[in-house]
Formats: structure tokens, sequence, C-alpha cells
């Protein structure tokens, strides 16, 4: 009987710690890049990204492969270059607790009363919706990610459009108005000048 205990003790530890490991998210990160320079006959090993960003070398490199199995030719001389890496803007990237490399964040808003977070396609030139937010000033890119599981994230946010202005809502054009007055000045000041001449 205290085996089948233990036994059942063991099973419901095993399950946790599965489902713990599931609820974290991660991104392994891939094995570098050979790349080559066959005009200068130059060799290099560049980060080969992972799950939130790819890296590539510069205009005039040529990538092998990943290594293993790539490698440098026998005959070229090795060195070390800057690759292009491009962060890639997608929910799993921008989640808290994610591990590898952060992600493209800049568009991200989140909306603290919700518990929601959301992609919009240019956060600079979005006036957005009610309780909407954007990274703040102070917050570095790096450090502005969702406070939320990656299953509290949305697609239903929109950039609220412009209101137009007040007299063109009207219907009446601001010139027309202010014409109408003057038209008015005019008119009370001809009756002015006709009733001290009718008195005179």
């Amino acid at each position: 009987m205290r085996s089948k205990v233990w036994l059942a003790a063991v099973v419901v530890l095993v399950v946790l710690g599965m489902a713990a490991s599931w609820g974290h998210v991660s991104a392994a990160p891939a094995p570098p890049k050979v790349v080559v320079n066959h005009e200068t006959r130059q060799c290099a090993e560049i980060f080969g990204g992972d799950e939130c960003m790819d890296c590539n070398p510069p205009e005039g490199w040529e990538v092998l492969g990943f290594s293993p199995p790539a490698a440098c030719p026998a005959d070229y001389t090795l060195v070390e270059i800057e690759p292009i890496c491009t962060h890639f803007k997608v929910e799993f990237c921008c989640t808290v607790g994610h591990s590898g490399v952060h992600g493209d964040c800049r568009d991200m808003v989140v909306n603290k009363v919700a518990r929601r977070c959301a992609f919009v396609e240019d956060v600079e030139n979005c006036r957005l919706p009610a309780r909407w937010n954007a990274k703040p000033a102070d917050v570095e890119e790096r450090d502005w990610e969702c406070p939320y599981d990656l299953d509290r994230w949305t697609d239903d946010v929109a950039c609220v459009e412009e209101e137009e202005d007040s007299d063109t809502d009207s219907g009446f054009p601001g010139g027309l108005v202010c014409g109408s007055g003057l038209v008015l000045l005019m008119g009370l000041g001809a009756v002015a000048a006709l009733t001290r001449f009718i008195r005179g």
C-alpha cells in the first residue's frame, strides 16, 4: 500500500514538472553559421540566430551552412565579421519569461486594465484606443515585453481615426461665417449713418 502511495506521489511530481516546463516560454539558439568571402578568401562564424532573430553576413559573403557539418575551407583565413541581424515581430519573442534574443517589440502596446497585449502597424503614427499604452520613453527596448502569459495577446486593436474639425462638422466654412459678420457690421453702419442724416 505504501509503495503505491509513493508511486502516485512520484507521478504527480513528474506531471507538475512537465507542466512547469511547458509553461516556460523558451527559444533554442541555432548553431553558428559558417560564412565565406570567396573574393578575399576569408571565412568566419556568425551567430546562427534563434526563434526570435535571424543573422546573415554582409554583402559579398556566402553562407555555407550551420557548423557542424559546415566548416571553413582549409586555405581560407579565419576572421571575425559583424553580422546583420533581424529581430522578429512576433508575440512569442515579446512575452516576458522567454529565453533567447529579444524580439522586435517597438510596436507592442499594453492594456493593463484588460491585461492584454497587442501589436499595431506603426505605433509612432498611431492614435491608440483608450487604456492602451505604448512603450514609455524611460523604458529600454530590450525591457519592453508583455508582462502576461502568451495567451493574453489579441489582434483586435485598431488605431483611432482623427476627428474632423468642428467648423467642418457644422457645415459652414469659416470664411462664410466671417464674411457674414462683416456684411452685418457694414449694414448696421449704413443704418446709423442714414438715421443721423434724417435727424440732421
